[in-house]
């Protein structure tokens, strides 16, 4: 499995791993950890253990042992503290699953000055204003899949804004990488881009923002080389359709370069002396109408809690509900028109190494390489705390109402075909939505329990179980060890 090119492995190496000197103080930090003996008794593993682990574990299998070696550093930082150099990496091994591998999950470098980040590699880029650690994902970038090799700028969190005098700030990311080779359109690039403002007022902080994501570029199967000049890049970044005499398909010259995936997200942060408070609201933006709400059911709503009192019973807790039935639809059309997180040129659709890159709770099936269900009502319950100062857990609980997709219920090849402002073609038929109905519960229980406090060494046990028409009911378990120490 190619994950890196050769000579951007040795350069992270040495900027990550190296001895770096300098008048400051040099200081690192190791961790390890170990996940072993991954055992399901069913066809393949429950959601719940699968979905957001970064793509560490592959989906569908019934056994798995993976082993993690991970470390982050500070390596060098001016006399000022102005100026800092971090980095990090994580080399995972893998026996069982649909690949026995050693690889470099994680490989990354990070220039700071200030608050103003510069990352380059692998690495951490969770987007949008969920509450990621108990979400159901993110609907653009969540942390379903395998990081990304990318280089980014971002500002580190929300940075108040000058002349406001605190009561506005702002939280910018603005990234580039390119995806894996081994899919229908192979190596497509990748852009990435989001804004969001705050204004804070007593207790209240408000937030609104948007959220953009481009595939483009690449070398496809049956279209060729895709457009990838530099005047390509500019559209990509403004959102533009591609240009008069290239080599862009006709939807790209009417709507927008490449595959867009995009949020509009709206939250309101309510601060009290022991706790966080957390209401969101995302709309998700597939296509041009969808700019212009045209959806306005589709996305995800939250409700979430964070104490900070230390070692509480519970520690976070967030209900979402997801809702992405719509997909741009007027009364008269098939709902889930839009086919949200495929397409027709991307054909491999809004995945990466074979996991959805956005909320999981739409089915992705790696041997068809295409989402296989994208319509989907959901209702997601997770919470965290500590049993005693020794003992964590979370507990995950997901129901979901599934519909396939818009061409599973017409005679039409596609949807996306079907005019919004015009009668529907003669002859069409549509099958109820509601014949196509599948009901799935995700479930899941984690403990950490710290069994060498002198030594920093974890024991970690969960159980998972999938109940449903949608997916095969099975029950798994996994136990593993944590080690952390430091090296000075």
């Amino acid at each position: 499995m190619q994950r890196f090119s050769y000579s951007f492995t040795v350069v992270l190496f040495f900027l990550t791993g190296g001895i770096l000197t300098s008048e400051a103080e040099a200081r690192q930090s190791l961790q390890t950890g170990s996940y072993s003996s991954l055992l399901i008794s069913g066809e393949a593993h429950p959601h719940w253990l699968v979905a957001h682990r970064q793509g560490r574990i592959d989906p569908g299998e019934s056994f798995q042992s993976l082993t993690g070696f991970y470390a982050h550093g500070n390596y060098w930082q001016s006399n000022n503290g102005n100026w800092q150099l971090d980095g990090g990496s994580e080399l995972i091994t893998k026996l069982g699953g649909r690949s026995e591998t050693a690889y470099f999950h994680k490989l990354y470098a990070e220039l700071r000055y200030r608050k103003i980040l510069l990352n380059i590699g692998r690495f951490d880029d969770q987007r949008g204003i969920y509450m990621h650690s108990q979400s159901s994902g993110s609907m653009t970038l969540s942390r379903n899949a395998t990081p990304i090799p990318k280089i980014r700028i971002a500002t580190d969190g929300f940075v108040d804004l000058p002349l406001t005098d605190g009561w506005m700030s702002a939280r910018v990311l603005y990234s580039d990488g390119i995806l894996e080779s081994n899919r229908n359109t192979s190596s497509p690039y990748l852009h990435q881009k989001s804004l969001h403002l705050s204004v804070n007022i007593w207790r209240l902080r408000l937030i609104g923002g948007i959220d953009h994501h481009v595939m483009w570029g690449g070398d496809s199967s049956e279209l060729g080389r895709r457009p990838q000049g530099f005047k390509d890049y500019l559209r990509v970044v403004f959102s533009q359709s591609a240009g008069d005499g290239t080599d862009a398909t006709v939807s790209e010259q009417l709507n927008r370069l490449g595959n867009t995936v995009a949020s509009y997200d709206f939250g309101i942060d309510y601060y009290r002396d022991s706790s966080t408070w957390r209401i969101y609201r995302t709309f998700f933006i597939e296509d041009r109408p969808a700019t212009r709400f045209r959806s306005p059911l589709d996305g995800v709503w939250g409700l979430g809690y964070k104490s900070l009192r230390e070692y509480p019973v519970i520690s976070e807790a967030l209900y979402e509900h997801i809702y992405t039935i719509t997909q741009d639809a007027r009364s008269h059309v098939p709902k889930g028109r839009a086919n949200y997180y495929n397409h027709n040129i991307y054909r491999s659709g809004w995945a990466y190494y074979d996991q959805a890159l956005g909320n999981p709770l739409l089915t992705y099936d790696p041997d068809e390489q295409r989402f296989i269900n994208n319509m989907v009502v959901g209702h997601h319950v997770g919470f965290a705390g500590f049993i005693n100062n020794r003992m964590h857990y979370e507990v995950r609980l997901t129901y979901t109402r599934n519909y396939g997709l818009c061409t599973d219920r017409i005679n039409l090849p596609n949807c996306i075909g079907i005019r919004l402002t015009e009668d529907l073609p003669d002859g069409f038929e549509e099958i109820p939505r509601d014949e196509f109905r599948q009901d799935q519960i995700y479930a899941a229980v984690r403990l950490q329990y710290l069994l060498l406090p002198q030594r920093d060494l974890h024991l970690r046990l969960a159980l998972g179980a999938d109940r449903g028409e949608h997916r095969v009911n099975t029950i798994g378990i996994e136990f593993g060890l944590l080690w952390n120490f430091k090296l000075n």
